[in-house]
């Protein structure tokens, strides 16, 4: 896809660099030019920048305790396309598109639409907003008070 949309780049934010494979593997697919690593730790401000300046938020994970990017990419007004695992259909609801994530053309064709259809966009945005108020750090207390009043 990075070849078919001239002004399309790939940007991973977080984690190490690429290995030696993925590298060569980039430049045999001559997209080397159009995929970037920025390696960071907890930085707010830079991560909220990636958020708001993105295309699209991609996250194929196969397991997630709970996904905390995802809501960060809904307060950030930035359209998901997630892996269909794990918590994040829960999370997300009607907020995302999904895909199988060891399925890639399920993910290259989410990913294709995604980025295609603007009014999808603007519609997951909306959802996801919506689905972010839903998991605020007072709702959590307020949750985890319940559950340990019950248990008293």
């Amino acid at each position: 896809m990075l070849k078919e949309v001239p002004d399309l780049s790939l940007v991973t934010v977080g984690g190490g660099d690429y290995t030696a494979e993925e590298k060569s593997l980039f430049n045999e697919l001559t997209i080397d030019k159009k995929v970037l690593c920025i390696p960071l730790t907890n930085k707010a401000p830079i991560q909220r920048f990636f958020y708001e300046n993105a295309e699209l938020f991609v996250y194929p994970s196969l397991y997630e305790g709970f996904g905390i990017p995802l809501v960060e990419a809904f307060l950030c007004n930035c359209p998901t396309v997630i892996s269909n695992e794990s918590c994040f259909p829960e999370i997300a609801q009607d907020a995302s598109s999904y895909f199988s994530p060891t399925n890639i053309e399920e993910m290259t064709n989410a990913i294709r639409t995604a980025l295609q259809d603007k009014e999808l966009q603007k519609e997951h945005i909306k959802l996801g907003q919506l689905r972010a108020k839903e998991f605020t750090w007072m709702k959590s207390a307020e949750k985890s008070k319940q559950i340990y009043e019950s248990l008293i």
